[in-house]
């Protein structure tokens, strides 16, 4: 018995196997993509520079006056979050009573820090307008990530001049 017409056989194999090969790199390539998100998220969210910068502004919040935290408190109590943000080498808030950055030594470290967008809000973020037009993009996306937690304490959210961004709960406590 001789086959007389091996190409019928010949082009099923091909595509068979051009099929395997294809589901194969298209399975890599799903993932290394997850791969290279997860490598960048751990390079620009929360990283131990940004954390220590993070709770080098807890401590600078921590010593402010009572009056100065009782304005912070009761800015997120009516605004669900107070707004620290950097232009034109200036930093300006959204709480009316006051400035918080208004001193020389808060200003120096807001800026050594590189400290871009500073945001303290309460521990529990599910109150945060997410469709507001001062919160630009990465910050959202952040702030998406982050795991809500009840609490009564206070969280900073913080994204520096290098688009990383850091995270802390914080006890705010007025004297």
């Amino acid at each position: 018995m001789k086959k007389k017409n091996q190409k019928g056989f010949a082009l099923a194999e091909a595509l068979i196997v051009s099929t395997v090969v294809a589901g194969i790199l298209v399975y890599l390539f799903v993932q290394f993509s997850a791969l290279k998100r997860s490598y960048n998220n751990s390079f620009s969210y929360n990283s131990v520079d940004d954390l220590y910068a993070i709770e080098d502004v807890f401590d600078y919040i921590d010593n402010l006056s009572s009056e100065t935290r009782t304005n912070i408190i009761s800015g997120i109590n009516s605004q669900d979050y107070i707004e620290i943000v950097k232009n034109d080498n200036e930093f300006s808030d959204n709480v009316e009573e006051e400035q918080i950055v208004d001193d020389e030594y808060g200003f120096n470290l807001l800026n050594a820090l590189d400290l871009k967008v500073l945001i303290i809000t309460k521990e529990d973020i599910s109150s945060i307008d997410f469709d507001s037009d001062n919160l630009k993009q990465g910050m959202k996306t952040f702030i998406s990530k982050i795991k809500n937690t009840d609490g009564d304490n206070y969280r900073l959210i913080a994204q520096f001049e290098n688009n990383t961004f850091a995270t802390m709960i914080i006890p705010m406590e007025v004297d």
